[in-house]
């Protein structure tokens, strides 16, 4: 068995040695304009598979090539390209030298262009004139609809992923987000540009419920953030801004949509969106969009259910004149809590067990629950007085019915006996009835000069 493999190594040195007999090899130092190492230089036999980079000092080795004669090419991003004829001979090594000039050739011009459909150019409701974005001195973000279709955007908090400056503050599931370092509360939500939103009671001081809920977007066809003190133009005083829901209109073409979603955490999702003329002449038209979803979450202890309705119907006056009634009912049920995390293990001051617990471990009561119905009328008349100025006068009810038992982990004692959980128990009900009246004066552009009135 010995000579078997002195035998092998034998002829496995012979091969090598044979081979390298038939072969060379290119050595050499790459440097700089000012005498230093280049480093990670492309060093290349062109029209062959022969490459390699210097290394830290400049130095670079091309081995095992076959005998002929080949074009050199040294290339760094900034230099001039050299290229050199070299001639390999069997047996033999090739030294090459070589130092590199700067270039002032600049790079080929790139030019990027943009479907538009994730970029609008106007808004109307956000600033309370119709004007290009570019024009107006605040900074304004817009979601639209194509965005929030292509993402599968299903609630504001998801949607806040997508926006500059705003967060979520606890949970995607409630409307509590933080807007440049503020807190908002119900003041801070606009419906269509008028304050208040279709599902949350916002009182005479602007607080809300402990736990409203996150506005889900099935009726919604765009987003609109107002960040920073502008918030002032929708009567709010919060200086972090303003999130304005501009709901889906109804359509003079007919047109149907549904939407079924199954997703993690056994999700399921169904919306329906129907929209149209109801006469000839088609000046009176409607809309109808429905939901459904009943879903789990990253806590398995987490259930969600609601069901959502909105019919529209629009009577289109004169040229100039429409009056639209708009009806959102809303019910939703789900196990309160909210989703703290996954405790860690703290071995010692600097150190700690992040998987002690599994990444589903659930620190939420499933007796603790939410139960929420919120039904909204809404009635606008719109009338444009001229080219420069539109009259826009919305009458709005809200009644709102919520009862929630929440019991939330307050504190987790790791490592004790069992492990320790503090629980806080919370109770709230609430009915809640209210009307509005506000009037809105909006401003129109000039087309003809791009002046804003």
């Amino acid at each position: 068995m010995l000579c078997i493999v002195l035998l092998v190594l034998f002829v496995a040195v012979a091969v090598r040695c044979f081979a390298n007999e038939k072969s060379g090899k290119v050595i050499g130092i790459i440097t700089t304009a000012d005498d230093h190492a280049a480093t990670f230089v492309d060093v290349s036999l062109k029209g062959t598979p022969y490459a390699t980079l210097t290394n830290e000092e400049g130095f670079f080795v091309l081995p095992n090539i076959r005998a002929g004669n080949y074009t050199l090419v040294i290339s760094l991003v900034g230099t001039q390209t050299i290229e050199k004829e070299v001639t390999i001979t069997n047996g033999q090594t090739l030294m090459v030298n070589e130092k590199l000039q700067l270039t002032m050739k600049e790079l080929e011009e790139v030019i990027i262009f943009t479907t538009g459909q994730y970029t609008p150019k106007l808004t109307s409701n956000a600033n309370r004139i119709i004007a290009p974005l570019k024009d107006i001195p605040q900074s304004i973000q817009i979601l639209p609809a194509q965005l929030i279709r292509d993402r599968q955007i299903q609630n504001v908090g998801e949607a806040a992923k997508s926006l500059v400056g705003v967060n979520t503050f606890a949970s995607n599931q409630f409307a509590d987000y933080v807007m440049r370092g503020f807190r908002t509360t119900s003041g801070n939500f606009t419906y269509n540009g008028i304050r208040g939103i279709q599902y949350q009671y916002t009182g005479r001081d602007g607080n809300r419920s402990q736990f409203d809920l996150s506005t889900p977007l099935y009726n919604i066809e765009r987003i609109e953030v107002i960040k920073g003190p502008a918030s002032v133009l929708f009567s709010t005083g919060n200086p972090g801004g303003v999130i304005n829901y501009v709901t889906k209109k109804a359509l003079t073409r007919p047109r149907y949509e549904a939407n079924v979603t199954i997703g993690s955490y056994n999700q399921y999702r169904f919306m329906g969106d129907a929209t149209g003329p109801v006469n000839k002449r088609k000046n009176i038209l409607y809309r109808m969009v429905a939901g459904y979803e009943h879903t789990g979450a990253l806590d398995p202890n987490q259930k969600i259910k609601n069901i959502f309705l909105t019919p529209q119907l629009q009577w289109n006056i004169a040229n100039r004149s429409s009056i639209n009634y708009e009806l959102n009912y809303f019910k939703d049920n789900r196990t309160m809590g909210f989703e703290r995390g996954v405790p860690a293990y703290r071995v010692d001051a600097i150190t700690w067990q992040l998987d002690k617990y599994p990444v589903r471990f659930s620190m939420i009561d499933p007796n603790g629950y939410s139960k929420a119905e919120k039904l909204s009328n809404q009635l606008t008349f719109n009338h444009e007085i001229n080219s420069k100025l539109k009259l826009t006068i919305l009458l709005r009810s809200l009644h709102t019915w919520t009862d929630q038992f929440d019991r939330s982990p307050l504190w987790f004692d790791v490592d004790r006996p069992m492990d320790t959980v503090t629980f806080t128990y919370g109770f709230f009900n609430q009915k809640t009835i209210c009307t509005s009246l506000p009037l809105l004066l909006t401003g129109k552009r000039i087309p003809a000069s791009g002046a804003i009135i």
